[in-house]
């Protein structure tokens, strides 16, 4: 099942990768103080310094961001446009993933009860003029390997370009 878990992490980060500009380091790029990604991991704030997101062709969108220290978020759910999508346990086209700053990963998408993970990533804006994506979300992500977990709460992200 890790592997699963790594192969999603890839493919997200890929789809943003290939659908998206490189991430430009924070200090070569003047900040955007209408745009952002931050939440809360286990009650302690997490701000995302780089991110970003992709729609493909195949109505899949991801969302990432990354901080200074190396966590990271990352979202893949099938396009369904502004939506509520459910991330559920054993999902393969909908789920989060957090990798903490010591590359250990973790899955909305793994666990052994009901409990263990999953969470909602909810779209509020999504304009495809000005190619922009808003919204907020709330998970558990899960590692079965260990069979810890990680609590992520009050997470939003505003104006992230696509």
């Amino acid at each position: 099942m890790r592997a699963h878990v790594i192969i999603k992490l890839l493919l997200g980060l890929c789809i943003l990768n290939s659908c998206q500009k490189e991430f430009e380091e924070p200090n070569d790029t003047p900040v955007n103080t209408t745009s952002g990604f931050k939440a809360k991991i286990n009650g302690v704030q997490f701000t995302a310094t780089i991110y970003g997101a992709a729609i493909r062709t195949d109505s899949v969108i991801s969302i990432a961001g990354k901080s200074n220290d190396g966590q990271q978020i990352v979202f893949t759910v099938k396009d369904s446009g502004v939506h509520v999508y459910k991330l559920e346990m054993n999902s393969l086209s909908n789920f989060g993933a957090y990798t903490d700053a010591h590359s250990i990963a973790f899955s909305s998408n793994e666990g052994y009860n009901p409990g263990d993970a999953g969470g909602n990533l909810t779209i509020v804006v999504l304009d495809r003029v000005k190619r922009l994506i808003s919204g907020t979300f709330n998970l558990k992500v899960f590692r079965e390997d260990d069979r810890t977990q990680r609590i992520i709460t009050e997470g939003t992200f505003n104006n992230i370009s696509y």
